[in-house]
């Protein structure tokens, strides 16, 4: 396979209902309807939607209940690779962009973070110089294990 292209899309993108399609199947939809400001990824071919990776930007300290820093990250709203895709480098593709992004954006650092039964995505962070540190996800129904990723830029 050779490499993707990834574009930043929006809603008026003309092959938007195929990148709804795949974010219903990875169950990350919701995740991106979120946040209305997101920054869309989407890693593609002739034939289809690929993958895709949402962030937005937002200040470190006050999301989290702590005093500004006067830094912005980039954080990960929503990330996912079409199954039949996996291994063929598209997530990492969108995971370099993601730091290119943010980098071009004046970030400080990218952040995401993913439920631990996520392991292929564990392992692409891990790869790619993500710290890691173990958290407790707050879910409206209920709480789940996690990992949080940050990568300075």
């Amino acid at each position: 396979m050779r490499a993707p292209t990834i574009e930043q899309w929006s809603v008026r993108h003309e092959r938007w209902p195929e990148l709804v399609a795949l974010l219903e199947r990875e169950d990350q939809l919701s995740w991106v309807q979120l946040r209305p400001d997101a920054v869309v990824l989407v890693a593609f071919d002739e034939e289809s939607v690929l993958g895709f990776l949402a962030f937005f930007v937002q200040e470190i300290g006050p999301p989290d209940e702590c005093p500004a820093l006067g830094l912005t990250e980039a954080k990960v709203l929503a990330f996912g690779v079409r199954e039949e895709s996996r291994r063929q480098g598209v997530g990492r593709a969108l995971q370099l962009e993601l730091l290119d992004r943010a980098a071009a954006l004046g970030c400080y650092q990218a952040r995401s973070v993913t439920s631990v039964d996520r392991e292929a995505n564990v392992r692409l962070k891990l790869a790619l110089g993500f710290a890691v540190t173990p958290t407790i996800r707050r879910l409206r129904d209920g709480d789940r294990p996690a990992f949080v990723f940050v990568k300075r830029v």
